[in-house]
């Protein structure tokens, strides 16, 4: 067996040779370092002005933010028993909240929200202020074509993150461009299209209970006539036979 540092060479002879390699020390690296300086001032250089160059020419991310209060419905009564099953107190809320989210994030809402910012950007006209709606021009940054409203709408997905802020009622919009302009635009795009989505939804919803109503309403209605139809069928036959007796008298 041999020793660490020991290195044994055999000859054709069968004799062998030993040679010990003693372990480098810091002073043999600076000497390899002193006798190759040149080489390595180079690397430095390089390293260093690409560093540089990386640090200039690097984008700048800016983000947004924007907060919804979300607040479970009480219910009415059609959906009163769901909303029994589903739970109460935090769960039913942090459960509704989930619901909220996913639905902000369904591709009809992207594609609303890509809609608001095109149509933004053309009543602008100031292209300087946005950055992802653009097809990228490596020559030119202030060139580029518009993207379609389902390309937007598919980059969506990865700068917008939506999350609820932990033990509240409250969701973050948050939105990352190279644009502080348009990163902001985003973000509030996504609560006024949640907003509107919303009312639109509340409104259906009311429909719905007015229509169930009405529909109780007539049921009722209808319910009260056959027992005044009963008896005036009654009565009518009660004087029919009241006249055939009169007339056999």
């Amino acid at each position: 067996m041999n020793n660490s540092g020991i290195h044994a060479n055999q000859n054709i002879n069968g004799s062998s040779k030993i040679i010990q390699y003693k372990p480098k020390t810091i002073l043999d690296y600076f000497n390899m370092i002193r006798q190759h300086w040149l080489h390595v001032v180079i690397i430095f250089l390089i390293v260093f002005a690409l560093s540089i160059g990386y640090a200039i020419s690097a984008t700048d991310i800016y983000q947004a933010e924007t907060t919804l209060k979300i607040s479970p419905p009480e219910g009415n009564i059609l959906e009163a028993p769901l909303l029994n099953e589903l739970g109460s107190g935090g769960s039913q809320s942090d459960r509704f909240i989930a619901n909220e989210i996913h639905t902000m994030n369904n591709i009809t809402i992207r594609e609303r929200v890509a809609q608001v910012i095109i149509d933004s950007f053309k009543v602008l006209g100031q292209k300087d202020k946005f950055s992802l709606i653009f097809n990228k021009n490596i020559f030119n940054k202030n060139s580029g074509d518009l993207k379609s409203d389902k390309t937007i709408a598919n980059m969506l997905k990865n700068i917008v993150s939506i999350n609820q802020v932990p033990k509240l009622d409250f969701i973050e919009i948050t939105c990352e461009s190279p644009s502080p302009f348009e990163a902001s635009l985003i973000a509030n795009a996504y609560a006024d299209v949640y907003r509107e989505f919303n009312l639109l939804d509340n409104r259906k919803q009311v429909s719905r209970v007015k229509e169930f109503l009405e529909n109780q309403k007539q049921h009722k209605f209808d319910d009260l006539k056959q027992p005044k139809m009963i008896i005036k069928f009654i009565s009518l036959k009660a004087a029919r036979l009241n006249w055939t007796r009169r007339l056999q008298i």
